[in-house]
């Protein structure tokens, strides 16, 4: 940093091998300055070696040069031109596929560019199907910058070389490269023109500055790993507050969750307490636009104006703090997200959910209006720059940001945004005029390709990945992660540019040797990086044993124990701080004498495999939140049959009317009735729901019909009830003082007088025979049946795609093979069926009975009833209580 700092107070410039080496030095000057007492001083010329390379293409558009004569396509337009030669190329992709082979073009031209390969070369050395394709986009990409007279950052180095030659274009007095572990072909003959032009130019090295300290650590695993650097750097901070400390993890975009964690509890243990607070450790790595929560939040209210919005995306517009009175709304915002989870049919319009929210969120329902004022005046096609400017038009009428204040790095997003519609704007020569679809899949594209890096205060402690430290000074380094497999890193040739032309060339990564000399160029800058030095590496992954990096075996173990904040975490803290309580035993309280608890099915079911679950549902009224399907769910469809043979068999009553029943007149019966039940859906505006809901209609017709081929080669039955209440004539039933609401599908009476109680399954899975027998059924609802109803048989119905079939419990004497007689079905245990039936009343009343009773037992199949959102609050995995099946 000093060599940097001499040529910047001669006037020079500074150019840096990254965006954030150029932050980092330029910040570090002014520190300087502000230090010495000025108060003003001249801006620092440093740059980025991109940032270097388009002030010079600038100066040679001033003066005529070469290189001015074209345009330079910035990263985007080049990106986008690559997509459009992949794509249009017709090659046998998957679907989403193009887009990623084009982001590997764009890297093998820029590889071809900076080890000077022309296309000739390319296809000359081209040795597989990938590379031959490479190498005619290559030549299609080259074709095209020429004609439209366009050039990109790799290919302008070379026409700023003529310009330098032919003196278009001044060079630098004095220049100075910070942080280039190694530079390209093309970038050392751009500096030969700089030189030869009279420019004189300096280098940063891997040098020490000073007696260096550098040792090697084992940590037990990667968590225990960052925790005890977060430890040294918290340590050394408080030793001196203005030390400059860092923390170097290796791939920290892919593990920055667990190192933030880790960290935070050292460093700010009251971070989950406190999230607005600001923070002593700044995370500095990249990661796409797209995923940035304010961004993203924008991306989707973009989707939202291209078409019709599903239940998913308006939930999460509603629940969004990035949009106007999300803090007065946020109630009644959530109550409109389960309004329309709970509502049955597809996709809404603009318009739509605008109506839905009125009550709930009028904020939200004006903002909604406003941008559906703003998209009806929207043209169906139009050129990049319009739709960008449009895209601010539309998120300004449905007030992103948000009204609230935003914090540093929500700000910097908000700013990268506008940045990326401002490239947008320069897309139009790119691309011909686009609709609003594709125009929001562009900005969409380029927000996933842009990656952002927001700014941190440099005066507090760093967590870097490896690039991002070469090239800085620090007090304190900490290196993590350095293991035999991560370090060196494996070899990454590109798969679109001959292996053997990549090894001729020595291009990174193709050869394990070459990979192995940069790893070890790396590890020399970041040994001199500071004066003191940690690598440390885990002993442990899980169980799996993992050996340090064979380039660390030089270094020495730490002579004395490194310094180390050495307090309990928060963690430690709150477990240390407790005592053990015993609890004395405090049952839920039964249901108070003279309430008469309602209750159905559900109840007896969720009381006889996990009566803590039923407690929580039905006493304490707790549900899960519904979960929005596209189309028509399991559910609805189910529901749709049970009103189809419903409507069917109260005008049929009986077989002999079935047989009577010919067969154009049966069809239209099960037609009036299907068009009845899906009224709601064909009347719809969402056009997909429609088409859902007609070959739905089909389905129902074909899969009813087939049924109905059974029935009539039942023996004689007449329809007695069919989705009837179950009630005497001034009350419901009950069980103790459980006052139950019953529906049975159909109640068949036969000939003989005996009674049928039907239930018909729309799923794949039925209950078995086995989930019918005492104590606890699994499936009570037939027996619960045929015990109010006084049956003398019952069975299931299973209408699904895959089987229609009956299946049933009765007497030996029922005379239908498809029903299995008690005495079998319960193995000799039980004669007949009036004893099963008595059975099963005791069974249900004493389920009743607990339930009333406020039992909270987890039962003997808590697994049953603790899935998805009921695990948390029944939590058998606490328990120790395992499944019956499974124990």
């Amino acid at each position: 940093m000093k060599e940097a700092f001499a040529v910047l107070a001669e006037g020079g410039t500074v150019v840096t091998a990254n965006d954030r080496l150029a932050r980092s030095l330029a910040l570090a000057w002014n520190r300087r300055e502000r230090a010495a007492g000025r108060s003003a001083w001249h801006t620092p010329a440093v740059s980025s070696w991109r940032a270097f390379i388009e002030a010079l293409h600038g100066r040679s558009v001033l003066r005529g040069g070469r290189a001015g004569e074209r345009m330079l396509l910035t990263g985007h337009q080049s990106r986008l031109l690559w997509q459009g030669l992949v794509a249009g190329d017709g090659g046998d992709f998957l679907p989403g596929a193009a887009g990623p082979v084009a982001e590997l073009a764009g890297q093998a031209w820029r590889l071809a560019q900076d080890w000077r390969i022309g296309t000739a070369e390319l296809l000359a050395t081209a040795d597989s199907g990938s590379s031959r394709a490479f190498a005619g986009w290559a030549a299609a990409y080259q074709g095209e910058c020429a004609a439209a007279g366009w050039t990109d950052a790799a290919a302008v180095c070379a026409l700023l070389q003529v310009d330098l030659q032919a003196g278009s274009i001044d060079a630098p007095r004095r220049l100075h490269l910070a942080g280039f572990v190694d530079r390209t072909p093309l970038q050392d003959a751009l500096l030969r023109s700089l030189a030869a032009s009279g420019c004189v130019i300096s280098e940063d090295s891997a040098q020490p500055r000073g007696a260096l300290d550098v040792c090697q650590l084992r940590c037990r695993d990667a968590q225990a790993e960052i925790t005890e650097a977060a430890r040294w750097a918290r340590q050394l901070r408080a030793q001196d507050a203005e030390a400059a400390i860092c923390i170097v993890v290796p791939e920290l975009s892919g593990r920055i969750a667990m190192v933030r964690r880790a960290v935070l509890d050292v460093l700010a243990p009251e971070w989950r307490l406190e999230p607005d607070r600001p923070l002593p450790v700044n995370f500095s790595y990249g990661q796409p636009l797209a995923r940035n929560s304010l961004v993203h939040v924008a991306l989707r209210a973009l989707e939202a104006t291209t078409g019709r919005i599903d239940r998913s995306l308006a939930g999460q517009l509603l629940a969004s703090r990035y949009l106007p009175g999300y803090r007065q709304e946020a109630s009644g915002r959530a109550r409109a997200d389960l309004a329309l989870r709970r509502r049955a049919g597809g996709s809404l319009s603009i318009l739509e959910l605008q109506q839905a929210c009125v009550a709930d969120a009028p904020q939200f329902a004006q903002r909604l209006a406003a941008l559906a004022t703003v998209v009806a005046g929207l043209p169906q096609r139009q050129s990049a720059s319009g739709w960008a400017m449009c895209f601010r038009r539309l998120l300004e009428a449905l007030g992103w940001p948000g009204d609230q204040a935003l914090a540093s790095e929500e700000y910097q997003a908000a700013t990268a945004w506008q940045e990326l519609l401002d490239q947008m704007r320069g897309c139009d020569a790119i691309l011909d005029p686009l609709d609003r679809t594709a125009a929001v899949a562009v900005i969409a594209d380029l927000a996933q390709a842009q990656l952002f890096q927001p700014a941190g205060d440099p005066a507090v402690i760093q967590v870097l990945g490896v690039m991002e430290a070469v090239g800085q000074r620090f007090d304190a380094l900490w290196v993590c992660g350095m293991t035999s497999e991560a370090w060196p890193p494996a070899v990454r040739s590109n798969p679109l540019l001959s292996l053997q032309l990549q090894r001729e060339q020595r291009m990174p990564d193709s050869t394990p040797a070459l990979a192995r000399e940069r790893a070890e160029r790396l590890l020399r800058w970041l040994e001199t990086s500071a004066g003191a030095v940690v690598f440390s590496s885990p002993e442990f992954r899980d169980d799996e044993p993992l050996t340090p990096s064979p380039l660390l075996t030089r270094l020495p173990a730490p002579q004395a124990g490194l310094p180390a904040w050495r307090e309990p975490l928060w963690i430690e803290r709150m477990l240390g701080s407790t005592r053990l309580e015993r609890l004395h035993p405090d049952p839920p309280p039964p249901v108070a004498p003279g309430w008469c608890m309602k209750g159905g099915v559900a109840l007896l079911e969720r009381e006889a495999c996990c009566p803590a679950r039923a407690f929580v549902e039905f006493r304490l009224g707790a549900r899960e939140m519904p979960v929005s399907a596209a189309g028509l769910d399991a559910a609805t469809r189910g529901n749709i049959t049970h009103q189809i043979l419903a409507s069917f068999f109260s005008q049929v009553r009986s077989h002999e009317a079935l047989l009577a029943l010919g067969k154009d007149e049966q069809w239209r019966l099960l037609a009036d009735a299907a068009d009845h039940a899906l009224a709601g859906f064909q009347r719809v505006a969402d056009p997909l729901l429609r088409r859902i809901a007609a070959r739905e209609r089909e389905r129902q017709l074909d899969l009813v019909g087939r049924f109905l081929q059974l029935e009539r080669q039942r023996k004689g039955f007449r329809v007695r009830d069919t989705e009837a209440w179950l009630a005497d004539a001034d009350r419901s039933p009950s069980l103790a003082r459980l006052q139950l609401r019953l529906r049975p599908d159909r109640i068949d009476e036969m000939p003989d007088g005996r009674l049928l109680v039907i239930d018909y399954k729309t799923g794949a899975q039925l209950p078995t025979a086995a989930d019918w027998l005492p104590p606890r059924p699994r499936s009570p609802q037939l027996p619960l049946y045929a015990t109010v109803a006084d049956a003398d048989a019952i069975a299931f119905v299973q209408l699904a795609a895959g089987n229609v079939g009956w299946y049933g419990l009765a007497d030996e004497d029922w005379g239908d093979p498809k029903f299995k007689a008690v005495s079998s079905f319960t193995r000799g245990a039980l004669a007949g069926w009036g004893e099963l039936r008595a059975g099963w009343q005791l069974t249900l009343e004493q389920l009743a009975a607990e339930f009333l009773a406020g039992c909270f037992d987890l039962g003997r199949r808590p697994q049953d009833m603790s899935r998805g959102e009921w695990a948390m609050a029944i939590r058998p995995q606490d328990s120790g209580v395992q499944d019956e099946e499974l124990s």
